[in-house]
């Protein structure tokens, strides 16, 4: 696999991306939080997404 990136003309770039559910229902101090899916568990989703260039 390295030897085929390597003889690419361009670099290959890989977005590598995660989801991650950050849930706050024990933190009843915490306010102006979102809700998760189920409509009533404080909390919000992070999307992430990590660009990596192989050369």
């Amino acid at each position: 696999m390295q030897q085929r990136i390597a003889q690419l003309e361009e670099p290959l770039i890989l977005a590598v991306q995660d989801t991650t559910k950050f849930n706050f229902a024990n933190r009843a101090a915490l306010v102006d939080l979102g809700v998760l899916s189920d409509h009533q568990t404080l909390g919000f989703l992070a999307h992430t997404t990590l660009a990596v260039m192989c050369r």
